[in-house]
C-alpha cells in the first residue's frame, strides 16, 4: 500500500502460493476515459488463479487526490482492453484510515459473474472516476427602473404633483409578488415612506423650489432587492411685473439701436490755419 496506495486480499486454497503485482500510474494507461477521471490509475495482476477463490482490491486516496470531486460519487472502472467498464461489485468507504481519506474496495472478484473476473486480472488497469460539484445556482435579483411624469415642475403658483411608477422585473423572468419601499428627500408622498407597500406607483407632491430625489426599493422572496433613484427640480416662473419690465427694457434697447443708425454722421474735417503775428520793429 505504501508504494501504490493499493491493498489486495486473496482467498486461496491451502498450500498454494501466488504473486500479486500492484502499480500506480500518473496518467491513464488504457484508452481515453469514458468517465470523469479523478486522475488515479492502478494496475493489479496475479501470476496464477489456480486455487484462488476470490480477490479484494482496495484503492486508497487522500483529500488532495480527489480535490474538486464529490467524494460520495467516486467509482472504480476497469479497462477491458477496448473500453472502460464499471467494476462490480464495489463499495466506497469514506472513513479516514492510516493517513488516507478513504478507499474504494473492488470485489470480491470471483471466477465468474464479476467485473473483472479472476482470469482477467492479468495487468489491465483500473481507474477512478467521480462527479464534480454542481455549480451554485445563479443569483436571482430584482431590476427596478423609475418613470416620472416630469423631471421639472413650476411651483410658483402652488404645489405640483408628479406621478412616479416603478417598473420591476425578476432577473430570471419569473413572475413574483413584489413590494415597494418609497422615500423622498423632500415633498410628500401619498404612501407611507420607509415601509414596504404594494403600491408600484405613487404621487409625489412638491411645494418648494429646489432639487429633490425619490428612491424605490423593490423586494421579493428569493430575490436580492432592486433599487433605483430619480431626481426632480422644482423651479419658480418669473412673475408678471418682472416679465413686463424685461419686455420694456428689450423694446427700449431695440429703439435706441435704430435711432443710432438713423442719425447723420459728419465725415468732413476742418483744419484751422495758423495765424502769424508780425512783430513790428
Amino acid at each position: 500500500r505504501d508504494e501504490a496506495d493499493t491493498e489486495v486480499d486473496i482467498q486461496a486454497a491451502g498450500g498454494s502460493s501466488h504473486t500479486i503485482t500492484c502499480a500506480k500510474y500518473t496518467s491513464h494507461p488504457g484508452g481515453a476515459p469514458s468517465f470523469t477521471a479523478v486522475g488515479l490509475y492502478y494496475d493489479v495482476s496475479i501470476d496464477s488463479v489456480a486455487g484462488v477463490d476470490s480477490v479484494k482490491i482496495r484503492f486508497y486516496y487522500t483529500d488532495a487526490d480527489i480535490a474538486g470531486f464529490v467524494e460520495s460519487s467516486l467509482r472504480a472502472y476497469w479497462w477491458t482492453g477496448t473500453t472502460w467498464t464499471l467494476c462490480s461489485p464495489q463499495a466506497l468507504y469514506t472513513e479516514a484510515v492510516d493517513g488516507y481519506s478513504g478507499y474504494i474496495e473492488v470485489g470480491p472478484i470471483l471466477a465468474a459473474g464479476t467485473t473483472p473476473t479472476l482470469n482477467q486480472l492479468v495487468g489491465t488497469p483500473f481507474g477512478v472516476g467521480g462527479k464534480t460539484p454542481a455549480p451554485p445556482p445563479a443569483a436571482k435579483y430584482l431590476e427596478v427602473e423609475l418613470r416620472l411624469s416630469s423631471l421639472e415642475v413650476d411651483v410658483s403658483d402652488g404645489p405640483k404633483t408628479i406621478h412616479v411608477t416603478a417598473d420591476a422585473s425578476t432577473s430570471d423572468g419569473a413572475s413574483a409578488y413584489i413590494t415597494y419601499m418609497w422615500s423622498v428627500s423632500g415633498g410628500e408622498l401619498n404612501v407611507e415612506q420607509d415601509r414596504f407597500v404594494e403600491a408600484s406607483s405613487v404621487e409625489w407632491i412638491l411645494t418648494r423650489v429646489g432639487g429633490y430625489s425619490i428612491t424605490c426599493v423593490a423586494r421579493s422572496q428569493g430575490y436580492s432587492d432592486g433599487e433605483d433613484t430619480a431626481s426632480v427640480t422644482a423651479i419658480p416662473e418669473m412673475d408678471l411685473p418682472l416679465r413686463a419690465l424685461c419686455g420694456t427694457l428689450i423694446l427700449l434697447y431695440i429703439l435706441l439701436w435704430k435711432i443710432r443708425w438713423r442719425l447723420p454722421v459728419n465725415t468732413s474735417s476742418t483744419r484751422s490755419s495758423p495765424v502769424l503775428a508780425k512783430a513790428q520793429i
